[in-house]
């Protein structure tokens, strides 16, 4: 004989009303959450009761706002978007991330609170986060956008592993494509670059603002900003005509410049020094 036939997530069964006492009853039926799990969901009169409608009426309208049980219990689908964009960017932290790419995700996280500050989880479908990525773009640009995108694609995933969403609504954003390509600078011919050197080393302003060190090297080296103001003199090998990039300047919020050791390889040098 075939068994009762299962429900549908979402789906509830029949609803029985059973007499407590007197004006009093409880409407029962099962019901099957979102995580597949199928459960027992009851509601008593809310007030006096002839006949058993008022406490179906009841059941019938928890079902309608129940919310799918997190594995945690602190997730539902009432809970503020910008509380997870916090707890994401928290266990970030404690991972380590580098505070370069933090001090860009706290700025990010700053621009989107003005459009997520009230967005609950359940609000949060593909076409409202895409207007919110959307006016982060037209207001801070294509980077800040995609930082966006990248941090709530994070912080809707806590969600979606707590059970609350069956899938990250981010997914279905639209990729940030920049619409101007970048022309980059036109390279300098050896001669140009030889008069550029001779006007920076006898150029008062560059001596003034001790540049000319600093950009002489930047020339030689094509280190990046960060690498070349965070080299030291025991990075610099004189004999052998090599700098070893042994750490970068950061700019930590709420800290200034601080310099972070990572591990570098000896660079051939193409300048004689004195």
């Amino acid at each position: 004989m075939a068994g009762r036939p299962p429900l549908r997530v979402g789906q509830h069964g029949t609803i029985k009303r059973i007499q407590l006492e007197p004006g009093v009853w409880v409407a029962r039926c099962r019901f099957r959450d979102a995580d597949g799990v199928t459960r027992i969901v009851e509601r008593r009169s809310p007030k006096p009761d002839q006949r058993g409608k008022a406490a179906e009426d009841a059941l019938i309208e928890a079902l309608k706002a129940r919310r799918p049980p997190g594995v945690s219990g602190d997730i539902t689908l009432d809970t503020y978007v910008s509380q997870l964009v916090q707890q994401h960017l928290d266990v970030l932290e404690d991972n380590h991330k580098s505070p370069a790419t933090m001090t860009t995700y706290r700025s990010a996280q700053r621009q989107m609170l003005k459009y997520t500050e009230a967005m609950r989880v359940g609000e949060a479908t593909p076409g409202r986060l895409n207007a919110v990525i959307k006016s982060i773009r037209e207001t801070n640009g294509v980077n800040m956008a995609r930082h966006t995108r990248t941090i709530l694609r994070g912080a809707l995933q806590i969600a979606v592993l707590d059970d609350v969403l069956a899938a990250n609504p981010v997914i279905q954003v639209s990729r940030i494509e920049s619409e101007h390509k970048p022309q980059g600078a036109p390279a300098l011919e050896a001669l140009e670059l030889k008069d550029l050197l001779a006007l920076i080393q006898t150029s008062e302003t560059c001596k003034q603002m001790d540049l000319v060190d600093p950009i002489t090297l930047f020339i030689a080296t094509g280190l990046r900003r960060s690498e070349l103001l965070a080299c030291l003199w025991d990075d610099f090998n004189e004999r052998a005509g090599t700098l070893t990039v042994s750490g970068k300047i950061v700019r930590v919020q709420g800290k200034g410049l601080k310099r972070f050791d990572i591990c570098g390889t000896p660079l051939s040098m193409g300048l004689h020094f004195r």
